[in-house]
């Protein structure tokens, strides 16, 4: 039977796992789970992950739902080539390293996910954030925004993987470890989203990404993310705002997914 693996296209942890359950080469099933529609919400996901987090991995039957919990145990079931152990290396030292690499992008991804997601991307009209959460989300983008040490967090956070990703000196994929991933998979959303940041202000991180487009597969993952991204930026920089109507539709709307969310935190389904 084939592995399932519950993703989100926008979601950097969740692009990271499919992207090395590609290297991987392993049997994976993807199933799309959107969470700009609340689909993680759903019944028929919350029975995989009662807390509704992707990317969650079912390895016939045995549920995984840590991005990096995922990775690791792709990594030492799948892998079988030698040239592809520089994802994560046998070698206990250097897998202690890469162990290390990938706990540190733990605070970047809470830092871009308030910076950024939750500032910018989810309460901008025209996307399906707005719709599935109402004005929750507009009341949440607010406060993130209005807080300015969110965002220092965020460039501080940004700052430190630059010159951390300095130091790894990487020129080739074979210097890459799926803790180097994780690490583009996050700074590429305020990337590719936020107003303060573009790849040329970071030369470091521009060379990671010009080599994680070599890694095969890479692609495949990067282009829907893109996509989406294409899809944010066109309505921010058009202005797109809503109609009184749909102001009013999103106050019901922001009301039934907060009782939604306070039913499945109380009861679990």
């Amino acid at each position: 039977m084939p592995l399932k693996l519950y993703k989100f296209r926008l979601s950097p942890p969740a692009r990271l796992a499919h992207l090395v359950a590609e290297l991987c080469e392993a049997n994976v099933e993807y199933i799309e789970v959107d969470l700009s529609k609340a689909e993680q919400f759903s019944p028929e996901f919350l029975a995989v992950n009662p807390k509704h987090q992707v990317p969650t991995l079912d390895d016939n039957g045995v549920n995984i739902a840590q991005s990096r919990d995922i990775c690791k145990h792709l990594c030492t079931t799948y892998i079988n080539k030698p040239e592809d152990s520089h994802w994560y290396p046998a070698d206990l030292a250097k897998r202690e390293e890469v162990d290390h690499w990938l706990d540190w992008s733990k605070p970047l991804h809470l830092a871009l996910e308030k910076g950024t997601v939750m500032a910018y991307v989810g309460p901008q009209a025209g996307l399906p954030f707005r719709e599935n959460y109402g004005i929750a989300i507009c009341i949440i983008g607010a406060l993130a925004r209005s807080d300015s040490q969110t965002q220092l967090e965020l460039k501080k956070q940004i700052a430190i993987a630059e010159e951390m990703v300095g130091e790894r000196k990487i020129k080739t994929v074979e210097d890459l470890n799926i803790g180097d991933l994780a690490t583009f998979m996050e700074v590429s959303l305020p990337m590719e989203c936020h107003e303060d940041f573009s790849w040329s202000q970071y030369p470091n991180l521009d060379n990671l990404y010009d080599v994680c487009k070599k890694v095969r597969h890479f692609q495949t993952v990067h282009k829907p993310f893109l996509e989406f991204c294409e899809n944010y930026r066109h309505h921010r920089d058009a202005g797109t705002t809503a109609s009184w109507a749909s102001l009013a539709w999103q106050v019901l709307v922001g009301a039934r997914t907060g009782f939604r969310m306070a039913w499945i935190k109380i009861f679990g389904f």
